[in-house]
């Protein structure tokens, strides 16, 4: 009984743990079968992972090929002032042309044929018809009604402009401005010699050296002599005046902004080389028959005497004039340089040769030449009435002149010929060559709105350029203006730097002169400040339906500035 009680109870053991042998193999084998199941996952997973960062890197790829393309592009404008210069461009292009054997035909072939030269000029260019089309703009702009909110100088410039186009004003104005300024200058409204046509040993006192710095003060005019400023040949950071013979008026020549000093500071030879005074007379009669006669100049003084004296019978007195014709011209005959007109002006002549004297130095000079006559002192007291009124700006007896030989032999000839001749025939020149130069001078003369409006432009440069500047100006196009003469400069240095053909100090040289180059580009920035702009034109006096008084006062004013900023480089 027990032993089939042992046997019963080890058999329901073995079944029991068979049973747990059976129930725990399929546990088992699940857990090998999930772990199957999780690295299939893992694998399918990170080969997608894959798949995508190879997708990102492709796109990415393309994205920054894309833009790098894109930036490497020209940046090609398309604005329509862009598009309408490249359709202007290539019409002007002649395609016909090889650009190997003529670039300039094959760009410009076609310019002329599309741009006829107008009937009243000898030439036409593309920077004619710019001008022009400025001119159009400053003439729009000038006859705009003045407002409250204009500066001073703009609306003073739109007064010169009215003024210019009042004709009959201008016909009324004329003669007895011409008398004022006569007085001014220290000159008679009629010649003295016009009631002494037979002159002695008379006292007449007559200052003909204060007359011309006057004249040359308040028009720009050099009579018998004048002045200019030059360029220091030995340094070229620093001005000299220099005194010379020459009719010039260089003032009536401005370029359109005065803050180009006006004109040219650099030396020009004003003058040719002298002629011998000894000459047949015939070749004077010639020479003379260049120019008027004395019966021409005889009438021609004659109407401006009784143009700017009301009242005057010119007919009881043409035979007087008549008498002063020949003195003129028999004077105008004795002027030193009278054939330099016709002197050589070839390459293969010799440079100027110039030197430094003092003022005292250049009296020294010329009393020593017309000696044994007595000295004929006129340097020192020319400059000191020049600059009368700008004692600051007074050469010094320590400044030095510059002349070139050639002017220092005018000159000397000019002070023997006046120092020589009666002074009211001095006069009569100054007198008859002043006032021709006024009634005749082509801003008396001017008939339409753009001849006005060159006029007001010419002489009122910086107002006119406020009136017509675009405010854009200086922060879009002058930039990449800038930007562009950088680059030139740029490439330009680099060229200087690879050339074998320089030696090592001319390389420096000449990438110093490039550093040293200022760009002048459109307007100063300071014209848009009215300001500024006002307290550069403090002084000028402008009066409506006064147009030869404007023309006068404004070159008045622009000698002012001359004179007084003479040193300034």
């Amino acid at each position: 009984m027990m032993s089939e009680t042992t046997e019963d109870r080890f058999i329901a053991l073995s079944v029991e743990a068979a049973a747990n042998t059976k129930s725990s193999t399929p546990k088992h084998l699940t857990v090998i079968i999930r772990k199957e199941d999780s690295g299939c996952h893992v694998f399918c997973r990170r080969f997608f992972m894959c798949i995508l960062l190879l997708a990102v890197v492709f796109l990415t790829s393309i994205i920054y090929g894309i833009y790098y393309f894109a930036n490497t592009l020209p940046d090609v404008c398309h604005s329509k002032e862009c598009l309408r210069s490249a359709a202007t461009l290539k019409q002007n292009m002649n395609l016909q042309v090889d650009p190997c054997e003529d670039f300039y035909g094959y760009v410009c072939g076609n310019w002329a044929d599309d741009h006829p030269r107008p009937e009243n000029r000898i030439a036409n260019s593309w920077y004619q018809e710019r001008q022009l089309k400025i001119f159009r703009n400053i003439r729009s702009q000038l006859e705009r009604n003045a407002s409250r909110t204009d500066p001073k100088p703009v609306a003073q410039a739109r007064t010169m402009y009215q003024a210019c186009l009042n004709y009959d004003a201008r016909e009324k104005e004329g003669a007895k401005v011409i008398a004022k300024y006569l007085q001014e200058f220290g000159l008679p409204t009629l010649p003295t010699l016009l009631n002494h046509t037979r002159f002695g040993p008379r006292r007449y006192k007559f200052d003909w050296i204060a007359t011309v710095a006057r004249i040359q003060r308040k028009l720009g005019l050099n009579v018998l002599i004048g002045f200019d400023i030059v360029m220091d040949q030995e340094d070229r950071n620093r001005n000299r005046l220099t005194l010379e013979y020459h009719y010039s008026p260089d003032l009536l020549n401005f370029p359109a902004y005065e803050w180009s000093k006006l004109h040219s500071k650099g030396y020009r030879s004003s003058v040719e080389p002298v002629e011998e005074e000894e000459e047949p007379e015939d070749e004077d009669d010639n020479d003379a028959d260049d120019g008027p006669d004395a019966a021409e100049l005889a009438d021609g003084f004659l109407k401006i005497a009784e143009a700017i004296n009301p009242g005057f019978n010119g007919s009881k007195y043409e035979a007087s004039f008549m008498t002063l014709g020949e003195t003129y011209m028999d004077f105008f005959n004795q002027l030193p340089g009278r054939k330099a007109d016709n002197a050589d002006d070839s390459d293969d002549q010799e440079e100027e040769q110039l030197s430094y004297y003092t003022v005292q130095e250049l009296q020294n000079i010329t009393d020593a030449y017309i000696a044994p006559d007595k000295p004929y002192p006129i340097w020192q007291h020319y400059l000191d009435e020049l600059f009368a009124p700008f004692p600051g700006a007074k050469p010094t007896a320590q400044d030095k002149l510059q002349m070139s030989d050639e002017n220092i032999d005018f000159l000397k000839k000019l002070v023997r010929v006046v120092s020589r001749q009666p002074i009211q025939v001095v006069e009569l020149y100054i007198w008859g060559l002043v006032t021709t130069y006024i009634v005749s001078h082509e801003y008396n003369e001017l008939e339409t709105e753009e001849d006005c409006a060159k006029n007001v432009q010419t002489l009122m440069g910086l107002a006119v350029s406020y009136a017509i500047a675009d405010k854009n100006f200086l922060e879009g196009t002058k930039p990449r203006v800038e930007a562009m003469l950088n680059d030139i400069r740029d490439e330009f240095n680099q060229m200087v730097l690879e050339t074998n053909w320089m030696d090592a100090y001319t390389k420096y040289a000449t990438l110093e002169k490039s550093k040293s180059m200022e760009s002048l580009i459109g307007f100063p920035e300071w014209i848009l400040d009215v300001r500024k702009l006002e307290e550069h034109y403090q002084g000028l006096q402008i009066k409506k339906n006064r147009h030869l008084e404007n023309w006068v006062s404004a070159i008045e004013f622009l000698m002012k500035d001359r004179l007084q900023t003479w040193r300034v480089k």
